[in-house]
């Protein structure tokens, strides 16, 4: 095995660990009996309509890539768009480490475009820092309104909400400021994608009979995707489990809910990534299509 090939084995073997720890950690503070109990009694009709949005989301989410994209003159059909994107989601499930599917769309376009590939790699960046953008902000709104009642936090919460666009923009002036002509399209297609994926996560503590306190679970959501979004673990699982654990116990919240909506949460992702399995197992199918249809 080559020196690359063992540091690849190592860095999946202590991803694997970290999120076994986590898992761990989890259920050991949590009781497992309340969890089954709440999925045995859960209003299981509110799956569809979350894994839906859950999807509608990704559809929005794969539009604002095709905006950036069009940024460095690759035009492609939303259709053909959106089959990429669910393969680059299947890729990530697939590939552990949450790159897998960036890595797959940057190789793809490359091939089919002979578009560089330092301007496809900083598009996945950019496209990556929008959504991380959206949920900074919406979870510095839900920080407005949880901590009114302590300054500090409060201003803090109230300040970062224009700083957090300030420095977006910023960044995007200095080192890619092409990207500043989609810069209000794309920043609220990601507001639009992840309200959605908040309007899931509301769903399913309706499912598991949460019906009070809505705000700080929210929160703890959005905290726990930007904590999932470090490649320290499993595609984030342990990590977002973890992250609501702490912050039920900080909030006096259902402990045993709030794990439990998270692993619901990671299952419907999960199923829904499994959505571009079909690609990956034809992919001469999608290459071929795709030939045909997109224009440089």
């Amino acid at each position: 095995m080559s020196k690359e090939n063992t540091i690849k084995v190592l860095k999946l073997l202590l991803k694997i660990s970290v999120s076994s720890v986590a898992l761990f950690f989890v259920f050991r503070s949590v009781n497992i009996r309340d969890v089954f109990n709440l999925l045995k009694n859960s209003d299981y009709w509110l799956l569809f309509p979350t894994l839906l949005l859950y999807l509608v989301s990704k559809y929005i989410t794969a539009i604002r890539f095709k905006h950036f994209l069009k940024v460095i003159n690759i035009n492609i059909p939303d259709a053909v768009n959106f089959r990429l994107y669910l393969l680059g989601m299947y890729y990530n499930l697939l590939l552990p480490g949450g790159v897998g599917g960036d890595g797959y769309k940057v190789y793809y376009l490359h091939k089919l475009f002979k578009s560089p590939l330092k301007n496809l790699l900083s598009l996945s960046i950019i496209d990556r820092v929008s959504g991380m953008v959206a949920i900074l902000f919406l979870g510095e709104i839900c920080a407005v309104f949880l901590f009114y009642n302590h300054p500090v936090f409060f201003y803090l919460s109230l300040f970062s909400l224009p700083a957090t666009l300030a420095v977006y923009w910023g960044a995007l002036y200095l080192f890619y400021k092409k990207y500043l002509t989609v810069f209000n399209k794309t920043n609220l297609q990601s507001l639009a994608g992840q309200i959605l994926q908040v309007i899931c996560i509301l769903l399913l503590l309706m499912l598991v009979g949460v019906k009070q306190q809505y705000l700080p679970y929210v929160f703890i959501f959005l905290v726990s995707s930007i904590v999932a979004a470090f490649p320290f673990t499993i595609g984030g699982i342990g990590a977002r489990e973890l992250t609501f654990l702490y912050g039920a116990e900080h909030f006096n919240l259902d402990m045993s809910a709030s794990v439990t909506v998270s692993m619901l949460f990671y299952l419907i992702s999960a199923f829904s990534s499994l959505c571009g399995i079909y690609f990956g197992i034809f992919p001469e199918k999608v290459s071929a299509q795709e030939s045909s249809e997109v224009s440089p």
